[in-house]
């Protein structure tokens, strides 16, 4: 009753009956925002039919004096959560150019999307340009996913294991793939493919979140991904209370130096200890910690 009562009241009157068809017929695509008092705040409504490439965004409202405070990024970033655990690896919208609330998509779109595009596929009736917008959907932990799609990604994270160095970790991999699907991060490509994940561990060490495995598709290197990635642990790290986020490498390695260069952008203190040396090589094994930005 909130949805149609606030769909009355943000322009969409004319599109009640649609609305109604969603409520009814697929309320697993009617995302609701609520208070503390369970009163609707603003809602979304997805449609994984609407366009084959990836999850639709169809309708998106919120209270006039619940706008503002990030409550709109909030729900984008839950609508691209969904989209990935469906399996999905763009979220699209239309908009008219020009707009508010194109205004609004592009300012969020540096903050919740390594990837966003724009077309014109005709007017509105006023001949104002519509606009589809096209986020790449971020990340999410195979908890998230619906059983199938989870299934589908621990496959793709084995595979992606074996080809970039970490095969003879795969016994420890499968193990937070089957156990801790919580702590395994995936990014997908727009074809809805694992192009890079990360594995987190709460009880390594006990000052903080540990990143235990990183990887990236070798044809989806540079542009980002990998800073994105780190960005997306240390966002989890901070999310589960942890107030740093530590991992170790092979001293003066191009990964090594990797996370040296990163540090100026994701954290606002970097330290490192050398603790050990690796039995094959004999190269320092440098733990590296980053703190948490609250």
């Amino acid at each position: 009753d909130q949805v149609r009562e606030l769909s009355m009241v943000t322009g969409w009157a004319q599109w009640r009956a649609e609305i109604e068809d969603y409520i009814q017929n697929h309320p697993e695509d009617v995302i609701l925002q609520l208070d503390e008092k369970e009163t609707v705040l603003g809602y979304m409504i997805l449609d994984p039919r609407e366009r084959p490439e990836g999850e639709y965004l169809s309708f998106i409202s919120f209270r006039p004096e619940a706008r503002g405070g990030g409550l709109g990024k909030a729900m984008m970033r839950e609508a691209m959560r969904i989209a990935l655990a469906r399996g999905r690896g763009r979220l699209i919208g239309h908009v008219r150019g020009g707009s508010r609330q194109h205004s609004f998509y592009r300012k969020i779109a540096a903050d919740l999307t390594l990837g966003v595009t724009e077309t014109q596929e005709g007017e509105y009736s006023n001949g104002d340009p519509k606009i589809f917008i096209t986020f790449s959907t971020n990340f999410a932990t195979l908890k998230d996913a619906e059983p199938a799609v989870a299934a589908a990604w621990a496959e793709q994270v084995r595979e992606l294991s074996r080809t970039t160095g970490w095969e003879s970790w795969l016994g420890e991999i499968d193990d937070y793939l089957t156990r801790h699907p919580e702590d395994v991060i995936v990014k997908l490509d727009g074809d809805g493919k694992v192009v890079g994940y990360a594995i987190l561990d709460s009880d390594y060490r006990p000052e903080g979140e540990y990143l235990s495995f990183m990887a990236i598709r070798p044809d989806a290197r540079g542009g980002g991904l990998g800073k994105a990635i780190l960005k997306e642990a240390l966002r989890i790290a901070a999310e589960r209370g942890r107030e740093r986020l530590t991992w170790h490498v092979r001293g003066n390695t191009q990964q090594h130096h990797f996370y040296e260069r990163a540090a100026a952008e994701l954290t606002d203190s970097m330290t490192q200890t050398v603790e050990g040396q690796y039995a094959d090589t004999g190269e320092p094994k440098v733990f590296m910690t980053y703190s948490v930005k609250r």
